[in-house]
């Protein structure tokens, strides 16, 4: 450390003055001022420096300092005269380096960066508590400067020591006079750490040279008061851009700078602060009061930690209140903003409006159980999946009331998980900086990803009836080997409002029954009072009748299980119940393939027996069947881990078809272009398949058969209408009697003791135009054919075979593939709906995603309404391979072209990247992406399949052909799309894939409307004006005008009517022309025609 004249304007301090004249009347060695100015000089130094590393921080430099060394002096309140030199030189250089920390040199950013890499209690520090900064630490590889500023900023205080002259270059003057380096240090570092972490030593306490408590609280609360706008000159400010922040650190940085930036003024007289402002802002008025409630909170701590200590400079206290008066412009102050009723609130949170199924707190429960042990597997080295269990048991007990006990062998949960997770609605431990931490710490997987995220689970359990139910918690946090083992802690909830009962194991609670588990009749509880081993159990009484059309808890249960990683097990009046896990479906799966993964799924067939067989040909002996061959079904059983790309998708879809032996009719009533016709139902109710026999007749039968249909219905009413005539002309006191004359007609019955005296007569008439009626010889020949007719079009032989669905699907009674789909999300049921589709001989579909394919549900958690990207991209995959199609108007949102459309190609492009396994996977036309490389670079074009917008995997496809090269339309003929090598005009990965493609015949054509033949997509010509302006505009757009730009884009890819497009796109086009100035260019040459379109 050089020696360097201090800064002049901290000799104009009276702090410096009082330091002078103290080291003077004290009769110190000149070189003790001479130290003193060396280690100032060296921190102002340091400070001014901070501005180029934090450039959008208010300011640290020689003001900050001067501003510091003054408030020291205003808060000794006439005591300055009680320091000594060496308290003086103590508060004069710490006000000089306390921030020091904050100058961060190009070597000192190096070394950082590096430091991030290797183990390092600070930055480990730092990430357990900044988990999504680690994140993307982790993603880049490098510390940004936006971490880096902000780990610094945390750290300020504890880099002192990295900045200050090492012991050997501090001046000895300074040690001998009882400032040491070590001592000084901590005096910097308190500023930045609670006054209570200040530790005094021995030395410290029999010092009377220095007294380093009041000092250290003189600096904290003069930093603080420095709230002057000196430290926010308003050009400076400007000049930053902090009027106009465009991140959230520059945002941050003009919250910081507002508070400094009104016309304010401190006062301080008899122990109290007044501070005084003009504020033209609410959101500045907020921000002062916050800091001045700091300040206030500052002021008590200091003022406990100095309590009885009337030793330090004549009774020495900080000030013990601050006052505050701002003074709104142009704006009324009070606490204007939002609030909750949190009763009103809770009980809207647990009401029937917001979930359709008061039995969903079924489902919080099983994936909280499910999520903690998992969680434990990846935290805890020495537990082991096979290790864990979820175990449920349920009963009713004496007064009607229905019990649901879940307890898992999990991490289980301390009193901080408690109060900040458990019962704090919508805050998920899984979603904390605390879990990532641990998660991280402890050496989890990549994309480990709980089903949890809501925060709602406590709240569930009390939808049905939040006056009468009620909650039991008892659990245990599972510790790390060499860690203290948490207490076990106990739990009663009865009800949604109030306080809870807690207590901790070792507390003396008495003989209290408010901590009793209650458990099933007859069975002992070893946890009955505090759990033994880690996990938690949670026990829900409620009235079952209220949970809607489920008769039992085990329904709910069956429900939303569906092939955990976990062992979940079930004990109910129904019995006991283990339910299959993951792994064992995919074994018994895997089983049905013995050609494993490189082999097609194997089909396995049935055909139907000789009974069946022998009463299909007696009923209907038209049918001759060729060697006397059966039909039956071939079923195959489709592993989805091995047919989708990477290890996050797993389950298996049931896919059946006919096996259709030689056969033909042999009839004088059917012609011979009619055909036998089989096909499949699936019975849900038995879980059996069923093979339909029937005819499919030739159109000339059809017509046939609608002649007669159309001549036996005139003939029926003609025979109805003359009978009434008939029956009135013979009985005519019976005119008036509708009722009598429609039994007679035989269209009205009714039972024999209600038939009246004169009615006995009219079954004598019925019988008699009975007689009549047969002896129509027209219709009873009519009635002959038609009868005829219908024997065949009903001819049918629903030929039930045995199920031969895995046992896994079977043994636990679960509804798993009578619902035709599930779709499940690390075990738990997230949906139902045929997500991926259907196809002929469907019968259904297990689909369990894992990890980072997390789902996003709806409110009422039974349908997904969002999943990743690249989870889509998979899925759309295993779509193709499985040959599943979706008919537009069923599909599931998730996969409508209107949920993806405005996804960019470099997104698809970096995904591919990513995911080897998924690129591996697609194909341009007839050939693999390697394929196509090696003819592109033979100089040949590659032609693609049809591409359809309402494909994701097409536009994978597509995002992929396009980073080869070139991909482009022929106006001539706009059907096919080409793939030829090199590059093409300006790059427009920042768009959607299919938006821009090159155009050989026309440049004048814009683009190519999806006509429903070809390639169903639309398409621009990127080299056209329209385009070129929408290129150079799109920063522009989506930084000001997101909503019309999205809308633009949109409209462009899904409408395929080249008029609405027009009239849409130049409906955008005026919007934006009509502001203010026409910052977009908008010209009314770039204004649609249907001319522009090929």
């Amino acid at each position: 450390m050089g020696l360097h004249d201090v800064d002049k304007s901290i000799r104009t301090t009276q702090l410096w003055n009082i330091l002078e004249r103290k080291a003077e009347e004290e009769k110190l060695p000149p070189e003790f001022m001479a130290g003193v100015n060396q280690v100032c000089a060296y921190g102002i130094t340091l400070a001014k420096d901070i501005i180029r590393f934090f450039l959008t921080f208010t300011l640290h430099d020689i003001v900050h300092i001067c501003n510091v060394c003054d408030w020291m002096y205003q808060l000794l309140e006439g005591r300055a005269e009680e320091l000594t030199a060496t308290d003086a030189a103590l508060l004069v250089m710490s006000a000089a380096c306390h921030d020091i920390g904050m100058s961060v040199s190009d070597e000192q950013k190096k070394e950082m960066d590096i430091a991030a890499k290797r183990p390092s209690a600070e930055w480990d520090s730092y990430f357990s508590s900044h988990a999504d900064d680690y994140e993307q630490f982790q993603s880049t590889g490098k510390v940004s400067d936006r971490i880096l500023r902000n780990f610094v900023r945390l750290h300020h205080h504890e880099r002192v020591g990295h900045q200050l002259p090492s012991v050997s270059d501090w001046p000895r003057v300074l040690s001998d006079n009882g400032i040491s380096r070590d001592t000084f240090l901590r005096l910097c570092k308190s500023h930045g750490e609670p006054i209570e972490k200040l530790i005094l030593t021995s030395a410290d306490e029999r010092s009377r040279k220095y007294h380093l408590l009041p000092c250290a609280i003189l600096l904290r609360l003069a930093d603080i008061l420095d709230f002057d706008a000196s430290r926010a000159p308003e050009n400076l400010y400007r000049h930053l851009g902090l009027d106009r922040p465009k991140d959230a650190e520059a945002a941050f940085s003009k919250m910081e700078w507002d508070k400094n930036c009104t016309n304010h003024r401190f006062e301080l007289v008899d122990g109290i602060i007044s501070f005084s402002a003009d504020c033209t802002s609410m959101q500045v008025e907020h921000q002062i009061r916050a800091y001045m409630d700091w300040l206030q909170k500052e002021l008590d701590e200091c003022g406990r930690k100095l309590a009885g200590r009337a030793d330090y400079w004549r009774g020495f206290q900080p000030p013990h209140k601050v006052e505050v008066e701002i003074h709104s412009a142009g704006y009324k102050s009070g606490p204007f903003c939002l609030t909750m009723e949190q009763d009103r609130i809770l009980e809207l949170l647990v009401g029937r409006n917001l979930y359709s199924d008061p039995g969903v707190f079924v489902r919080e429960l099983l994936q909280n159980a499910i999520d903690a042990v998992r969680t434990r597997v990846a935290q805890d080295s020495a537990f082991h999946l096979e290790d864990g269990r979820v175990v449920i048991h349920t009963w009713m007990d004496d007064s009607g009331y229905s019990w649901f006990r879940i307890q898992d062998n999990g991490t289980g949960m301390d009193q901080d998980i408690i109060l900040n997770h458990f019962l704090k609605v919508g805050s998920s431990y899984y979603n904390s900086d605390r879990f990532k931490a641990e998660t991280r710490k402890y050496g989890a997987k990549d994309g480990y990803t709980p089903i949890s995220r809501f925060g709602i689970g406590i709240l569930s359990c009390f939808m049905s009836d939040p006056e009468h139910n009620k909650l039991q918690l008892s659990t245990k946090r599972f510790a790390q080997p060499g860690s203290l083992v948490p207490a076990a802690i106990r739990m009663n909830v009865d009800g949604l409002h109030g306080y809870y009962y807690l207590a901790e194991e070792g507390m003396q609670d008495g003989e209290s029954d408010l901590l009793t588990m209650d458990h099933p009749f007859g069975e002992g509880d070893g946890e009955n009072r505090y759990r033994n081993q880690a996990g938690t159990t949670i026990c829900v009484r409620l009235n079952l009748y209220q949970l809607g059309g489920f008769r039992t808890l085990k329904e709910l249960v069956d429900r939303y299980v569906q092939f955990p990683e976990v062992r979940v097990e079930y004990f109910g009046q129904e019995g006991h119940v283990v339910y299959p896990t993951q792994g064992e479906l995919m074994a018994e799966v895997h089983a049905l393939n013995p050609g494993g993964v490189e082999q097609p799924p194997k089909e396995h067939s049935w055909y139907i027996s000789d009974e069946e067989f022998a009463r299909l040909k007696r009923e209907h002996p038209e049918i001759v069947w060729e060697n006397d061959q059966r039909p039956g079904i071939a079923v195959k059983y489709c592993p989805l881990d091995w047919m989708a790309p990477g290890d996050q998708v797993s389950g298996v879809a049931v896919i059946a078809d006919v096996i259709k032996p030689k056969c033909h009719i042999q009839s004088d009533l059917i012609d011979e272009s009619s055909s036998v016709v089989f096909s499949l139902s699936y019975k849900s109710d038995e879980r059996k398949m069923r093979l339909v026999v029937g005819i499919d007749f030739s159109r000339e039968l059809e017509e046939k058969m609608k002649t007669l249909r159309q001549t036996v219905e005139r003939v029926r009413m003609e025979r109805k209408h003359m009978m009434y005539r008939e029956l009135l002309n013979k009985y005519p006191r019976y005119h008036g009697d509708t009722r009598w004359c429609q039994y007679i007609a035989g269209s009205y019955e009714i039972e024999e003791a209600e038939i009246p005296q004169c009615y006995h007569e009219a079954k004598r008439i019925k019988k008699e135009y009975g007689e009549m009626r047969e002896k129509l010889d027209v219709y009873e020949r009519v009635r002959r054919d038609f009868e005829a007719y219908i024997s065949y079009t009903e001819l049918s032989a629903a030929c039930q075979l045995l199920n031969h669905l895995p046992d896994c699907l079977q043994k636990s009674g679960q509804k798993s593939i009578e619902s035709r789909s599930v779709v499940a999300f690390n075990g738990i049921l997230a949906d139902q709906s045929q997500l991926l589709g259907k196809v002929d001989g469907f019968v259904g579909m297990i689909l369990l995603l894992q990890q980072r394919y997390r789902p996003e549900v709806n409110l009422a958690r039974d349908m997904i309404s969002e999943l990743p990207l690249e989870a889509l991209a998979v899925l759309s995959v295993l779509q193709r391979k499985l040959r599943f199609s979706h008919v537009y108007r069923s599909c599931p949102e998730v996969f409508q072209a209107s949920h993806f459309c405005l996804r960019v190609e470099e997104e698809f492009q970096s995904l591919l990247e990513e995911d080897p396994a998924l690129k591996d996977e697609l194909r341009l036309g007839a050939y693999t992406l390697r394929e196509a490389a090696e003819l592109l670079g033979r100089g040949k074009v590659v032609e693609l399949s049809r591409v359809s917008k309402d494909s994701l995997y097409d536009i994978l496809c597509l995002a992929a052909a396009k980073k080869l090269g070139t991909v482009y339309r022929n106006t001539k003929e706009p059907s096919g799309i080409y793939l030829c090598n090199g590059t093409y005009g300006n790059s427009t990965t920042s768009f959607p894939p299919s938006l821009f493609i090159a155009q050989k015949g026309s440049n004048a054509t814009f683009g190519v409307i999806d006509k429903f033949w070809g390639s169903r997509i639309n398409s621009y010509n990127p080299e056209h004006p329209v385009s070129q302006w929408l290129i150079r505009h799109q920063r522009e757009l989506i930084e000001k005008v997101p909503g019309i730009y999205n809308a633009l884009l949109e409209d462009m890819v899904m409408v395929n009517d080249a008029g609405k497009l027009c009239e849409k796109f130049n409906a955008g086009l005026r919007r934006l022309q009509s502001i203010p100035g026409n910052p977009y260019e908008v010209t009314d040459s770039l204004f649609l025609k249907k001319s522009d379109f090929a």
